[in-house]
């Protein structure tokens, strides 16, 4: 069982999904192998290890990955802030960083188009003025939402039970869990939270 923060398994879910991509296409198309020549069987053993490998790697990443992303989404349910579960939170952030993001497309969309038998077109977003009011106050929306959001995740911690081993990633990380008392925040590196004895493991994850 390792106790971590959500930020944390946001970053590991992020960094696992990488590793699972790399060795699902190491296995479907790095491992075609001449296996015959003028019919004379090539030793292919250690290489038929390595996928071997690879394979039970992929069994234990995938299986890591749906336990990460059960934990997340179950906390997303289960916490709130101001009566707000943060799953909402999310969402109503996602949304109106999706309207920002096309309310800037609007305003930089000024162009003129020169239009046979018509002339010279211009083209720009009607009320400018009203779409930058409004793009002024979702920016502050959504800047207001995101440090909600940021804080919750790098302040909550959560227990999961994995099956491979990832203190060293989570230590090269140097995510920090913030650690939040009634008048003060402070910031305590993952060092300290998993401390990592790589001459026992060999460095390796």
């Amino acid at each position: 069982m390792m106790k971590i923060s959500l930020q944390q398994v946001i970053y590991l879910i992020s960094v696992l999904n990488s590793k699972y991509d790399k060795l699902a296409n190491e296995v479907g198309y790095e491992y075609l192998f001449p296996l015959k020549i003028n019919d004379e069987v090539l030793d292919n053993q250690e290489k038929e290890a390595q996928m071997q490998e690879d394979i039970l790697a992929l069994e234990v990443i995938g299986k890591d990955i749906l336990t990460l992303k059960k934990a997340l989404g179950d906390a997303n349910h289960a916490l709130r802030e101001d009566n707000t579960s943060l799953y909402l939170l999310l969402e109503e952030v996602k949304l109106k960083r999706n309207l920002l993001a096309r309310m800037e497309n609007a305003l930089t969309g000024h162009r003129k188009e020169v239009v046979s038998g018509v002339g010279v077109i211009t083209y720009g977003v009607l009320n400018e003025n009203l779409i930058r009011t409004k793009l002024e106050a979702l920016e502050k929306e959504v800047n207001g939402l995101s440090e909600k959001i940021d804080r919750i995740n790098s302040t909550t911690l959560i227990d999961v039970e994995l099956i491979g081993e990832y203190k060293k990633i989570l230590v090269d990380s140097r995510i920090f869990f913030v650690q939040e008392t009634k008048n003060h925040r402070t910031k305590t590196c993952d060092v300290l939270l998993f401390y990592y004895d790589l001459e026992k493991t060999n460095g390796r994850v």
